[in-house]
């Protein structure tokens, strides 16, 4: 049965691909790029753009380019392939790849245009979709067993002029450190005995248009000076949709005490400011504390005798 739904993810640089594990020798997928357009447009205007496919396995892959929807999932910036025109901002049916159909030969790659015509009457505001390249069939296979090649994606983000609504909002500012060291996940806290102090603010876009906010993160300590200021990533947030966008303060060994982060910025064509969030957090190294703590408790416990020790040195008599 033909996957209808395949998870795509957001790039740092704002771009989302897509891809599946491929089973096949290897171990490799097809590839595609650029991962996304962004297109500001007008409504009439013909867009011409190429994409290229390659195909690193060593099997010979009928291609096939097909126009789809996406849709927004979870807060990581994930969305999901669905069937063309499922979506209200669906540009699968402006998209025509040419060509559609043709043949990768092993570690070949092949530019292929699609063009983009955008109706007189389409709404201002974000329209989305995506260009999938998928094989109809494995022609050969050097390994045992037919091959599995996965579709992989470019994204097509379209900006329309005329009213419209840009608003984003900062749900959540926090910060937040790895749980070890071998696992990418997160949990919140607001102590950390050395830097880097991970960062993370949520955004929810209830616009009719993508947006990329703009913000940087102010770091201050607790005589209220500024210590360092961070660029939050740049990453786009589709409507209806919320994101967690993360980044990192890396410090130095220096920091210690209570600090304050406020995270501010602006976005959409008018440079609207973000509403102003700030978190407080604490440096604190435990183990070098505790060394210095024992070390002048024992100095307290042992003073007489070094102080004996210091006269017997200074004067030559017990």
């Amino acid at each position: 049965m033909r996957i209808k739904k395949i998870l795509l993810s957001f790039l740092f640089l704002g771009g989302i691909f897509f891809s599946q594990s491929v089973l096949a020798e290897g171990g490799m997928a097809l590839g595609i790029s650029p991962a996304v357009f962004e297109i500001t447009a007008n409504q009439g205007e013909v867009i011409e753009n190429i994409i290229r496919v390659n195909n690193p396995t060593d099997n010979i892959v009928n291609i096939k380019m097909t126009a789809e929807d996406i849709e927004p999932s979870g807060e990581q910036g994930n969305v999901i392939v669905k069937n063309p025109g499922t979506e209200s901002y669906s540009i699968a049916s402006w998209i025509k790849c040419d060509p559609e159909t043709f043949q990768l030969n092993p570690r070949e790659e092949r530019k292929v245009k699609f063009t983009i015509t955008v109706p007189q009457n389409a709404e201002p505001g974000g329209h989305y979709g995506t260009v999938v390249a998928g094989p109809n069939v494995v022609a050969s296979s050097s390994v045992t067993g037919a091959a599995i090649v996965p579709r992989v994606g470019a994204v097509i983000l379209i900006n329309l002029p005329g009213e419209k609504k840009e608003q984003i909002i900062v749900k959540d500012f926090y910060t937040q450190v790895k749980e070890n060291g071998d696992r990418p996940s997160f949990f919140k806290t607001n102590f950390f005995q050395y830097p880097p102090v991970g960062f993370a603010a949520k955004f929810e876009n209830k616009g009719t248009v993508h947006i990329k906010p703009g913000a940087s993160i102010v770091i201050t300590n607790w005589f209220g000076q500024k210590v360092d200021q961070i660029e939050l990533p740049a990453q786009n947030v589709l409507p209806n949709a919320t994101r967690i966008i993360s980044t990192e303060w890396n410090g130095s060994s220096f920091n210690f005490g209570r600090y304050t982060a406020t995270l501010a910025g602006a976005f959409g064509t008018y440079n609207t400011p973000l509403s102003s969030s700030n978190i407080i957090f604490w440096i604190f190294p435990i183990k070098e504390i505790l060394i210095a703590l024992a070390i002048i408790i024992f100095f307290i416990f042992t003073r007489k005798r070094w102080w004996t020790a210091l006269k017997i040195i200074l004067t030559g008599k017990k």
